[in-house]
């Protein structure tokens, strides 16, 4: 009896366990056309004058009404109010104490309001507070995108470090950038050059704190005791274009060729949510795509964005609520965006070198 009790108590909690990974069925996904009448829009003109003309922006931020926009093109950050007013800018190209190589990424830390910037050329971190001013330079050794889980620790998502963390791509690292916890060893690589490690951001969402790697096809929640899988993603016949480089059988161009002919690839992969759905981004032989999946009722949509601005499956930034497109002002009119009379007519009188659009969209 003693047994049989034991014996039901492991099954419960073993239930309880396999419960808490929710599997996100994208295989059976509806394919229709991108429907903008599914999707709601807000949207927000940023000023344009020479000292904020944005070249192509690649990462947008929503900070306690503030939007902060890295530019690829010039290397600088941008930052305006909620309504679009130019604040500041922040340009420190160069390779001064007090300057930086290239912008990479960038985040607020949300318990002292710095900006934080990551230079991977120049394998830093450079701090600056909330107008602006610069405040320190620390020299890491591993780079691309973190994220805050106390005022004390962070994690990076680490595709560029070097030494011994090059074989992680997951580190938790203290406020002095040592490491604290190496997380997901990568395993050995093929030789070719054709085939990167996939490089997902990590998305803060209020208190949580989300990784993916779409290789294993994994959601994981980060916090500062560990890693946790809470959801696993199915796509059938899809796979991420990136999923074979950490295949140990995989180790010639030939094999790499023949894998391609056999499946069909996702490219320029990733996958972000809102409170009520997952929304995945990526492309088929060229072919953009958003996936939408309710997190209620599992049902999921994929929407074949091909008639669509190329733009609106580049989402670029997020929100706890939305993701966040870049879009030219013309083309919310040409593609019959859901826009006001008012904003109609402020785009109509526009120039050609006008600042690009930041529009959130959820799916209802």
């Amino acid at each position: 009896m003693r047994v049989l009790l034991l014996s039901c108590i492991f099954f419960l909690f073993a239930t309880i366990g396999k419960s808490q990974v929710q599997e996100l069925n994208f295989k059976d996904a509806t394919e229709k056309e991108m429907d903008l009448s599914e999707f709601q829009f807000e949207f927000y003109p940023l000023e344009t004058t020479t000292d904020c003309l944005i070249g192509q922006a690649f990462r947008i931020r929503l900070f306690e009404n503030r939007w902060y926009v890295a530019d690829y093109a010039t290397k600088k950050l941008f930052v305006f109010n909620k309504a679009g007013k130019h604040l500041f800018t922040i340009d420190a190209r160069g390779n001064s104490p007090q300057e930086y190589v290239s912008l990479d990424f960038f985040t607020v830390n949300p318990y002292d309001k710095n900006i934080e910037i990551v230079d991977n050329y120049g394998r830093a971190i450079l701090k600056f507070d909330s107008k602006g001013e610069f405040v320190s330079k620390h020299q890491i050794f591993l780079g691309g995108s973190f994220e805050y889980v106390t005022p004390h620790l962070l994690f990076f998502s680490n595709p560029y470090s070097y030494g011994d963390t090059a074989d992680y791509n997951l580190l938790l690292v203290n406020n002095n950038y040592e490491v604290v916890k190496r997380y997901s060893k990568v395993s050995k690589r093929p030789s070719s050059a054709l085939i990167f490690a996939p490089y997902f951001e990590l998305k803060k969402y209020s208190d949580k704190l989300m990784w993916v790697k779409a290789y294993d096809k994994n959601i994981y929640q980060l916090s500062e005791t560990g890693v946790q899988i809470i959801a696993k993603m199915n796509f059938g016949n899809l796979w991420p274009a990136e999923e074979f480089a950490f295949n140990d059988k995989v180790n010639n161009f030939q094999v790499i060729m023949d894998t391609f002919k056999k499946k069909k690839w996702m490219r320029y992969f990733d996958i972000y949510q809102t409170k009520k759905h997952y929304l995945a981004t990526f492309s088929v032989e060229e072919t953009p795509f958003l996936a939408t999946l309710n997190k209620k009722t599992g049902r999921s949509c994929l929407y074949n964005c091909e008639k669509m601005p190329s733009n609106l499956n580049k989402i670029i930034g997020y929100g706890d609520d939305y993701v966040i497109i870049r879009m030219n002002p013309k083309d919310l009119i040409e593609y019959d965006f859901p826009i006001s009379e008012k904003q109609k007519a402020v785009i109509e009188n526009m120039g050609e070198d006008e600042n690009p659009w930041i529009v959130t969209m959820r799916k209802k």
